[in-house]
């Protein structure tokens, strides 16, 4: 928790200022020069120690970050849950978050419980080794009764999504992908390029 406790303090910004008025010279982050000796690898030139460095990158805090990211989460999921008050045609709540379980737990739902959960897929039982080969087949007939072009890799990317969050409409068995993404204060452009990233990633769904 070493970076963040930085962050807290505002510790990175006072480094750069340091570096800006001529003070250091070098403003690397050192938990990277360590990560990096340890494991006698070339530390590449962009380790900054910088807020957006320690929240994004630097791959010694990448445990406690995905810690941190998951947490929070956990907790903005369920506020959404309870604020959700929109209603469908029979007066019922419309969206649906079944991952959400409580401010303190989240499950993370594969591409298999979601196509379940909105009754496209049937899961067969554990052990049986044909869920996969089911779920391919069953993709590959969607994707050409809509003429949609793909191959092997778009598939596979499909089926290994885990989005952080999920909301259903059961009744038009519509379903919206919720990700949370930090913000980024080093780079202008980081909201672009996550945004280009996230669409990558999803594209093939």
């Amino acid at each position: 928790m070493f970076g963040y406790g930085q962050d807290a303090g505002c510790y990175n910004a006072f480094l750069v200022k340091l570096k800006q008025w001529g003070i250091l010279k070098d403003v690397k982050c050192r938990l990277c020069k360590k990560y990096y000796e340890e494991r006698n690898i070339p530390e590449p030139p962009d380790t900054v120690e910088s807020v957006g460095h320690i929240q994004c990158y630097c791959p010694a805090l990448q445990l406690p970050r995905i810690a941190i990211h998951h947490g929070i989460w956990r907790k903005l999921m369920f506020s959404i849950r309870k604020s959700s008050t929109e209603l469908n045609n029979a007066s019922e709540p419309r969206w649906h978050f079944p991952s959400a379980l409580s401010p303190e737990a989240h499950a993370e739902w594969g591409l298999y419980k979601i196509l379940e959960y909105m009754g496209l897929h049937e899961i067969l039982p554990p052990g049986s080794g044909k869920n996969r080969a089911k779920l391919r087949k069953d993709i590959e007939e969607y994707q050409t009764a809509y003429a949609i072009d793909f191959d092997d890799t778009n598939i596979d990317t499909f089926i290994a999504q885990r989005p952080d969050g999920l909301a259903f409409d059961k009744e038009e068995k519509f379903c919206v992908f919720l990700e949370y993404t930090r913000a980024m204060d080093t780079n202008e452009d980081w909201a672009e390029k996550k945004e280009q990233d996230k669409m990558t990633n999803i594209a093939p769904i």
